[in-house]
């Protein structure tokens, strides 16, 4: 009986070497495997890390593009531009988008209201944005009298209605309705 079991033993750890043997030399050709596949991979990052990405060119806003990020821009803008000591704390209140040089390109018209507290007054203005080749610049500005009530854009032509004050109007309420027309061209609003 001792001798089976030796035999029946032996015959065990021979079955589970040759075992090991056999997933040993399979863990083996898989880590060779792997290698060769790391190696192939290392010479496509070197390759790619070695082709030079194409230079990108400002592309130009055409009309219909990119809309909400040239009226982002225009509010952000102007709000920087304006805020020095004769008219701080702009906020603009609306963006007109328009191509008022017929160029193909969107430029765009930027309607603020602000107050001076120094000075104890308001003032409204436009502010002409002229799209050169993708880069928005304020080219133009145009303070606006009296009090805004609305402004529109038609065909390249911006209609600001304001309320003035008549010669026995309170400082309130002014009651004369004035409506003005300004076009944008030549880099200005007339």
């Amino acid at each position: 009986m001792r001798i089976t079991s030796t035999i029946i033993v032996a015959l065990s750890i021979c079955a589970i070497s040759c075992t090991d043997n056999t997933k040993s030399a399979e863990l083996a050709k898989k880590e060779n495997d792997l290698t060769v596949r790391e190696k192939a991979l290392t010479i496509a990052e070197a390759q790619v890390q070695r082709t030079p990405a194409p230079a990108a060119s400002p592309q130009p806003i055409k009309k219909e593009e990119g809309k909400e990020d040239i009226t982002s821009f225009i509010r952000k803008d102007y709000s920087i531009e304006r805020n020095h000591e004769s008219l701080p704390h702009p906020k603009v209140q609306k963006v007109f988008l328009l191509d008022y040089n017929h160029d193909g390109l969107m430029d765009g018209v930027a309607y603020a209201t602000g107050h001076n507290p120094g000075a104890k007054f308001n003032f409204q203005c436009l502010g002409l944005y002229k799209n050169e080749n993708g880069k928005l610049r304020l080219v133009h500005e145009k303070q606006l009298p009296g009090r805004v009530s609305s402004v529109t854009i038609s065909n390249n032509n911006l209609s600001v209605t304001t309320m003035e004050f008549a010669d026995s109007d309170p400082m309130c309420c002014p009651s004369i309705q004035k409506v003005s027309v300004y076009s944008c061209d030549n880099d200005k609003i007339h």
